[in-house]
């Protein structure tokens, strides 16, 4: 049974209710010869410079009859951006396969690395683990009749495995000192204290190097995954703007649309401004907490012409019919977000697979890429900051929206102040409309009232 949801978990999975427009206009261009940028471009102006409002685009999308020139021109360049994806996407597959393998062996090679650490601290397990390894590796085990465990088959060796296991000498003269001391021993004759003597220093001499040996590998492995780790962010940092792209370059479905016949040319292209006005805050006072909010709808149904330019040059021109909704909104953060959340495309759900990849081995592959930047900064001063973390964070963050922002923390206030708040703003947002739309049909020389 699952357990029991608590009250603030269950707020947070609320839907904010998107409040209702106090104000709408709209207007109707019928006009073959003219397209909508000019509209835009000089609503975007208006909003941003002379009634100082933050305006943002919520909606960008179109669509085109199959059968269009101008459907195949799109589609045309959509493919080879996808081609590119696909061939981004195969090299970052192939990377993090290899780097599965890099952390593996560098963990490996960080395990049999404990057993030379312990052993120098005088951890006699981690020292008979050595030795047996030694046996096994170098000499062949109990096979080679020239073993330590080969010979002790042999009169007068038996105890030359005990002796070798027994005996922990940190160098080759304590080794010597060992042999020495064990003189007047009559249990242990001249010959297996020769031998004795014999395999310790080879054992100490493979033991030295291959500490060496293991670190060095352990360094240039640990190089290679940094030149991996790199290689895949720079991939991603090229394959974004081409996700963009070919989101951008979605064209909407035109099943339900009447507009659009499959057979003749025909397109539809719609975009949203969402401008919200910052209220400025003197000393001693709170921050505004529900901003005039003004939403600009443009939706153009066009007759698209591939036409040539001077640079010889095929693209689309649109001449047609255009739609302009004009609405005023009282919102806080919360509603605005939202609203935005609501209108925007969906989230890349190639890059974030990526991402839990990569997640998967997050905390080992920073500590390595650490350990890294560490090595390389020894015996310097140390002024500089590692940019590492901000590589990891940046690879590793969650790819959810074309622009992530910060949010805002929520400003307690009262229903009343709230509703004070509301109407302030709503009127502000009523009034700015009017002067939005009202100067708009003046510049344009439409009729007035």
């Amino acid at each position: 049974m699952a357990p029991a949801e608590t009250d603030t978990e269950s707020k947070e999975k609320e839907e904010v209710k998107i409040p209702e427009p106090n104000q709408t206009y709209s207007l109707t261009f019928e006009e073959w010869n003219a397209g909508v940028e000019r509209f835009y471009f000089w609503i975007l102006d208006f909003l941003k410079n002379d009634l100082e409002y933050t305006p943002d685009k919520t909606q960008d999308w179109y669509t085109a009859s199959e059968a269009s020139a101008f459907w195949g021109n799109i589609e045309s360049r959509k493919g080879m951006q996808q081609e590119k994806v696909h061939q981004y996407l195969m090299s970052i597959g192939a990377l993090l396969q290899e780097l599965w393998k890099i952390l593996r062996d560098i963990r490996i090679q960080k395990e049999r690395l404990r057993y030379y650490e312990d052993a120098k601290k005088g951890d006699e397990s981690a020292e008979i683990a050595l030795k047996a390894l030694w046996i096994d590796r170098v000499e062949g085990g109990a096979k080679n009749p020239g073993s330590v465990y080969g010979l002790s088959s042999q009169v007068g060796f038996i105890t030359l495995p005990d002796l070798f296991f027994k005996i922990t000498p940190k160098s080759g003269k304590d080794v010597d000192k060992a042999i020495e001391s064990m003189k007047g021993d009559i249990k242990v004759n001249r010959k297996v204290r020769e031998v004795l003597g014999r395999k310790l220093k080879q054992y100490i001499l493979w033991r030295d190097a291959t500490e060496e040996e293991i670190k060095t590998k352990q360094r240039f492995m640990k190089s290679y995954l940094a030149a991996h780790f790199h290689k895949i962010r720079m991939y991603m940092s090229w394959i974004k703007p081409y996700l963009k792209n070919i989101e951008a370059l979605q064209m909407m479905p035109t099943a339900g649309r009447p507009e659009i016949i499959t057979a003749a040319e025909g397109a539809i292209i719609q975009l949203e401004l969402l401008a919200k006005k910052e209220k400025e805050v003197r000393p001693g006072e709170t921050p505004q907490y529900v901003h005039p909010v003004i939403t600009v709808e443009f939706i153009f149904r066009t007759s698209p012409q591939l036409v040539f330019t001077q640079e010889y040059q095929k693209g689309a021109g649109h001449t047609g019919r255009t739609e302009i909704i004009f609405k005023s909104y009282a919102m806080n953060d919360e509603e605005i977000e939202a609203y935005k959340k609501k209108k925007t495309l969906e989230d890349f759900e190639i890059l974030a697979k990526i991402d839990e990849s990569m997640n998967a081995f997050k905390d080992e592959l920073y500590e390595y890429l650490k350990e890294i930047d560490e090595e390389q900064k020894e015996g310097k001063n140390g002024k500089k900051k590692s940019k590492i973390r901000e590589d990891i964070s940046r690879i590793f963050k969650p790819v959810k929206r074309f622009r992530e922002k910060r949010k805002k923390k929520k400003t307690e206030l009262s229903a009343w102040q709230e509703q004070a708040e509301r109407n302030v703003s709503g009127k502000k947002a009523k009034d700015n409309l009017w002067l939005l739309y009202d100067t708009f049909k003046s510049a344009f020389k439409m009729v007035r009232w």
